[in-house]
């Protein structure tokens, strides 16, 4: 369209003046906001905006999700990027949280050197961090391996040709292509997908969760799609995982949403991070359905070994809804409607 070739170019234009410096001396110490992540629902956004920024030492930026989709604003300073998920070491079969991931770590000032974490953010949360040393530095979100972004500090007392205005304007406009990239791509995977199964049956396919790209930014949907499905009895359904993040397949038979992690308070620090076991671990898998009791795929794609398919075939004519636990709180669920055969 139009439209969107003109802010395409409009875009580049802004993210070139934000690279550019000009000469003399500009005013006392700033503060920069800036976006980690952001999308509606399930709709998430994988970007930190503007992803590269010029600013002055002595300037503070700030950093804001606006989604629901969790993310972390990480300045590693060259180490290894830390796991998400460690064992107990009071239970080596129980999975914890990594403190260092999930919760902030480092002072208010970075210099360019140390492990400087904002732990998890999500729904308008933020982190705030002041630069005090020249140099240029790269930060990430752990949980989103696509979501790069990088600070140059220069000499404090130089004028930097970018305000919070054009930093807004170029949000804005990188914003609206997401939200079409995004319409797209789910409007491209909506037809249902089905082949011949044994005895006359029909299996169907329903993704969980897909990958789309706008520019160079990657957008997960965390929808199953399509999201509503009408079989016959003995059909089978296959759940396929179809990007990074993990997922559930979950029929609760009218069970309350499980929590994806419990807290443990202790003596002192921040509590304990539980990943609950109910939610991680399969049940009922490899049984026909028939919309009687909790029924879990357990946690899909956590992880290099962990399964990405999953099926059920059901047995019952009747409708039934299922969710991912680990996105409920994103509206990530689906309807299978069962026909008699």
């Amino acid at each position: 369209m139009v439209w969107k070739k003109i802010a395409r170019l409009a875009l580049l234009s802004l993210l070139l003046g934000l690279a550019l410096l000009s000469c003399g001396k500009g005013p006392g110490p700033l503060t920069f906001s800036l976006i980690a992540g952001h999308g509606e629902q399930t709709v998430a956004v994988e970007d930190f905006m503007p992803q590269s920024i010029t600013i002055r030492a002595g300037d503070t930026m700030t950093w804001t999700v606006k989604s629901e989709e969790p993310h972390t604003v990480t300045f590693l300073s060259g180490a290894e990027k830390p796991p998400e998920a460690i064992p107990d070491p009071e239970n080596p079969q129980q999975l914890l949280g990594n403190p260092q991931v999930f919760f902030p770590v480092g002072g208010k000032t970075y210099s360019g050197s140390g492990y400087f974490n904002s732990g998890f953010l999500l729904g308008a949360q933020s982190y705030s961090l002041a630069f005090d040393k020249e140099g240029d530095y790269e930060y990430i979100c752990i949980l989103h391996p696509s979501m790069k972004g990088s600070v140059t500090v220069k000499k404090a007392g130089v004028r930097v040709a970018v305000s919070q205005a054009e930093i807004d304007k170029q949000m804005e406009m990188e914003m609206m292509l997401h939200e079409e990239d995004a319409k797209k791509a789910r409007a491209a995977n909506l037809a249902p997908q089905k082949a011949l199964g044994p005895g006359g049956a029909t299996e169907w396919k329903v993704k969980a969760g897909i990958e789309a790209k706008s520019g160079h930014t990657v957008i997960d949907l965390m929808e199953f799609l399509p999201d509503k499905l009408t079989i016959k009895e003995g059909d089978t359904v296959v759940f396929e995982v179809m990007h990074g993040a993990p997922h559930t397949v979950s029929f609760m038979a009218g069970e309350k949403p499980l929590d994806f992690m419990l807290q443990e308070p202790q003596p002192q620090g921040p509590p304990k991070l539980v990943m609950n076991p109910k939610a991680l671990i399969p049940a009922a898998v490899g049984r026909p359905y028939d919309g009687a009791g909790f029924w879990n795929s357990g946690a899909l794609n956590l992880g290099p070994q962990a399964p990405k398919v999953v099926s059920v075939t059901f047995s019952r004519a009747g409708t039934y809804t299922y969710l991912c636990i680990l996105h409920a709180n994103q509206g990530m669920e689906g309807t299978i409607v069962v026909e008699k055969r």
